[in-house]
């Protein structure tokens, strides 16, 4: 589960997330990612590697950096949403919120 995400925005539109995650410094090199908007909550399922049974529609396998202890990846949202700096990030498995920094 992601534990931290970043919105980047530029021009008044919301273009990528980046997250980040506790893992060991052997951990997986790509994970399986997809956002999806629902009202103002950004919907996250994250997957370590590729082979990944149940994930959504629209999921993406991404690079995935590991320095310290923490995986990070950022996803790209294409086409941009419109900015909103209210959105809230949540495990789109469990519902949990996601910290926002």
């Amino acid at each position: 589960m992601p534990e931290e995400a970043r919105l980047i925005t530029r021009g008044g539109a919301l273009r990528a997330v980046a997250l980040s995650w506790t893992a060991a410094a052997d951990g997986c090199d790509t994970a399986t990612v997809a956002v999806r908007r629902r009202g103002g909550t950004l919907q996250v399922w994250l997957h370590g590697g590729t082979a990944v049974p149940d994930h959504p529609a629209g999921a993406r396998t991404l690079p995935v950096n590991v320095t310290g202890g923490t995986a990070s990846t950022r996803v790209r949202l294409v086409p941009p949403l419109p900015g909103r700096t209210d959105l809230t990030a949540v495990d789109g498995r469990t519902g949990r919120p996601i910290a926002l920094r």
